[in-house]
């Protein structure tokens, strides 16, 4: 529903309502002196959060966590990417686990689709994990679209893909590696010499995987960027 947690938006705005009272001070609040209420309260709600405003459901015994939350969910079609896009436009949370067990068994072929999905997806690195990292690859060299390729090195960097160089279909590499043989001819952005420069594993991957792939796309080389 959100990209921050129902208890740290509840937070955020009792906080917004006692800064606004303060100011205009038309319907004062009782609170002691200039200190703000304190929000620790909130950590014992229980709350699932939904589109617009959490559902309280009530109060619980234990402190609830800020890292994680229940949430309404939408079940539907996950191999329809465009119904899929429409529910997330919506602010509705998506399944994430359920749509990578979808996905497991009924690849993407369609990149514009998967692109624009993205785009309304608040957490852009859980749908591209829900992606298996094989069909990842076959879309990206299916297409050879820079713009793809930049897109899945900014989502995928810093996870699980940046420590596997010794996966050949590791998207992360995949799509660096091909950035990094078609900068001469791009005129758009995607600069990676600084971060390529510090990455060894993307150079351990390279050496291992690198013209092989170029190989099994048919002799395909740098050069000919």
């Amino acid at each position: 529903a959100s990209s921050f947690l129902p208890l740290v938006r509840l937070g955020a705005w009792l906080t917004y309502l006692w800064k606004s009272n303060k100011e205009c001070q038309r319907t004062p609040l009782r609170v002691r002196g200039d200190t703000p209420p304190s929000l620790k309260p909130l950590s014992f709600l229980s709350v699932i959060d939904q589109t617009g405003f959490p559902l309280v459901l009530g109060i619980q015994d234990a402190e609830a966590s800020l890292s994680a939350s229940k949430a309404f969910s939408q079940h539907g079609d996950y191999t329809d990417l465009e119904w899929i896009k429409r529910a997330l436009q919506r602010h509705i949370s998506i399944d994430w686990e359920a749509v990578a067990r979808v996905w497991h068994n009924s690849y993407l072929t369609d990149v514009k689709a998967l692109r624009a999905l993205l785009a309304a997806c608040p957490d852009r690195r859980q749908a591209l994990n829900a992606v298996p990292d094989a069909n990842l690859c076959t879309l990206l060299w299916s297409r050879l679209d820079v713009d793809f390729a930049g897109e899945l090195v900014e989502f995928l960097r810093g996870t699980r893909h940046e420590h596997d160089f010794q996966k050949a279909s590791n998207p992360y590499y995949s799509a660096m590696w091909y950035l990094y043989c078609a900068q001469t001819k791009v005129g758009r952005g995607h600069n990676l010499r600084k971060l390529i420069r510090k990455d060894a594993a993307f150079w351990l991957w390279a050496a291992q995987h690198g013209m092989q792939l170029a190989m099994a796309l048919g002799g395909w080389s740098p050069e000919e960027l």
